[in-house]
């Protein structure tokens, strides 16, 4: 009689584990499953009773319909501890650029209402602050037409946005300006992610680099371009440096650096396979590119002088290597100047990282997309 009763209040027990197990499992399966899904779950067990019998036993099953949530991210994300997420350098009536990259991390399609204002607190104010899409990442405005709310975006979908703002001539060198873009769910008006951006005030000279690959997709053995856009947005001449640190998944294909630089007006093809040097013949500017001594596919770039207002490139190949197994490549450059007007190129410590241009893989599953980078030497 007592044994009939252990076994009765042992398989009341189980039956309450296996109940609550498949709960759990129903949520943990739902926090996965899209909106409006219905997930069935039940659980089974088996065991020997007191009279050494084997009994099996069932739960019932449990439907649940997922329901729908909305997340965001904005990027990109900085260090946090009220560290802006970007900075950029700009003199006085100076317009910069800051461009984002907003994912849908919810589990249902949504769209998202862009909003970018002043923020508090700093040395002065923006003026004719501007939103734009970047679907296509390449790293300019898709159109004229300021962007207020994105398209609707599947689970896992990213977009490209462009935040453009001029600045006050009331600023003066050192002061820091800020603004503040927010991104909100349409659907859920309390689900939102925001970016800080800083504008640093300087005296010296700009440099605004973009960064692309020449296609957006690529298979392992393939060989692509990468570009790197300079332009001196300022009229002060200024030396700078370039670096590019290529993915270990990219083997820099040797005689293909090419140099274009209008104050120049010529074309400059680099053909040494570790380290080249060439002058232009106008004005004696030269550009220097030197491949890591450790990791040949590190390059730097060092160009004596780029003249005010000038806009120039540097291209060169690169091969994805064959047993590349990434669903895609992110690539990054440095851009350092002279941004105090000292007449040397800034330490390193002031270079500023690009934005990530992404090429990637086929196979691999994920979006096609091309981030194309816009760094400013502050």
């Amino acid at each position: 009689m007592v044994g009939e009763r252990h076994a009765t209040s042992f398989k009341a027990g189980l039956v309450t584990y296996l109940m609550a197990s498949v709960a759990g499992i129903a949520v943990a399966a739902a926090q996965s499953a899209p909106a409006g899904q219905v997930i069935g779950t039940q659980a089974s067990a088996t065991y020997v009773d007191a009279q050494g019998e084997t009994v099996s036993i069932t739960s019932n099953v449990v439907q649940s319909t997922v329901r729908e949530i909305a997340a965001v991210d904005l990027g990109p994300d900085g260090p946090g501890g009220g560290a802006p997420d970007q900075s950029r350098s700009a003199p006085r009536l100076g317009r910069v650029t800051f461009h984002h990259e907003l994912t849908n991390n919810g589990n249902d399609s949504d769209s998202f209402a862009i909003t970018a204002a002043d923020s508090s607190g700093d040395s002065a104010d923006f003026q004719n602050i501007v939103v734009y899409a970047d679907a296509n990442r390449d790293g300019r405005p898709d159109s004229s037409t300021p962007l207020t709310t994105t398209p609707d975006l599947m689970p896992g979908d990213d977009y490209g946005i462009i935040v453009e703002a001029s600045v006050s001539n009331s600023v003066a060198a050192g002061d820091n300006v800020d603004l503040t873009i927010i991104a909100t769910s349409t659907k859920d008006n309390t689900v939102s992610d925001q970016n800080l951006n800083r504008v640093n005030i300087i005296d010296g000279a700009l440099i605004e680099t973009i960064k692309s690959f020449d296609r957006d997709r690529a298979d392992p053995g393939d060989t692509r371009t990468v570009t790197l856009r300079y332009q001196n947005k300022t009229g002060v001449d200024t030396p700078v440096e370039l670096k590019d640190v290529l993915d270990d998944n990219f083997t820099l294909v040797p005689g293909s650096i090419k140099w274009s630089h209008n104050s120049a007006g010529t074309d400059a093809l680099i053909t040494a396979t570790q380290a080249g040097t060439d002058t232009t013949g106008n004005g004696g500017i030269t550009l220097t590119s030197s491949l890591d001594a450790v990791d040949s596919d590190d390059v730097t770039f060092l160009i004596s002088s780029v003249r005010g207002n000038s806009v120039g490139t540097i291209s060169f190949d690169v091969v994805v290597n064959d047993e590349t197994a990434v669903d895609r490549l992110e690539n990054v450059a440095m851009v350092t100047s002279d941004t105090d007007n000292d007449g040397d190129i800034d330490s390193d410590d002031d270079s500023v990282q690009s934005n990530t241009a992404i090429l990637e893989i086929n196979g691999g599953g994920v979006q096609i997309s091309i981030a194309d980078a816009v760094a400013t030497a502050r």
